[in-house]
């Protein structure tokens, strides 16, 4: 933490030389995949960086829309290497199928 935002008071295009380079560093500081909760937002694209996260992003946004069935459906984009991240949205589903009420009162 203390390193990144060090890193973060560097001109720019130095800041992303030093995380490029520091692969642990990246891996510690950033975590294996990016996970954002976007709640308030109907629809939207996963943030992606072309440094910080080496295995892709995935965006989980409101669970409460509408359907046309009057039930509610939600939405989820995950971005990336496809060679990383084909898998993300069987983990996704089997993650789900385990805990079918976690993201039930997430709007």
């Amino acid at each position: 933490y203390r390193t990144m935002k060090r890193i973060a008071l560097l001109p720019p295009f130095l800041a992303r030389a030093l995380i490029a380079a520091n692969a642990r560093g990246r891996q510690r500081g950033f975590g294996s995949v990016t996970v954002s909760f976007l709640n308030a937002v109907a629809v939207s694209l996963s943030p992606i960086s072309s440094v910080a996260e080496d295995r892709g992003t995935i965006s989980i946004g409101s669970m409460l829309l509408p359907s046309e069935g009057g039930g509610t459906v939600g939405w989820v984009t995950v971005r990336g290497d496809p060679a990383v991240i084909s898998r993300y949205p069987e983990a996704i589903r089997s993650a789900l199928s385990e805990f079918p009420d976690a993201l039930r009162n997430y709007v």
